[in-house]
């Protein structure tokens, strides 16, 4: 199995992974980077109340946890008639279950970032 991107589901199945090992299941995960960025706690770290540590999940010993093969790469190409991920720097990865989830990346040119000074939902300054 071979999962591109450290989004939400992957990391789940990961997760899952380190619970539960699947006999025969060799698990591949490719990730541009060795970090992915838990968005649920994105307005806390904003608020200050997380570090950066804190929201970001390692993916690398993720994997290592998991008994999965970790490859910081970019993918370029998807062969699906040939079951085939086309890395930049890596030989290519031949698969059978292939999961795609990058997650997002948000746009924040132009955006200003400040802690309120009065919270609006709990009446508290």
């Amino acid at each position: 199995m071979v999962l591109i991107g450290g989004g939400h589901a992957n990391v789940q199945i990961l997760k899952k992974l380190c619970m539960n090992r699947i006999k025969g299941l060799h698990t591949i995960l490719i990730s541009e980077h060795f970090e992915a960025t838990y968005s649920g706690m994105t307005p806390g770290y904003i608020h200050k109340d997380f570090s950066i540590e804190e929201i970001s999940i390692d993916l690398q010993r993720l994997c290592f946890n998991a008994g999965a093969t970790f490859i910081k790469d970019k993918v370029i190409k998807l062969e699906t008639n040939h079951k085939k991920v086309v890395l930049k720097n890596f030989p290519s990865i031949n698969y059978n279950l292939l999961s795609i989830n990058t997650g997002s990346i948000s746009n924040t040119k132009g955006i200003k970032i400040e802690k309120l000074s009065k919270c609006f939902f709990c009446k508290t300054y």
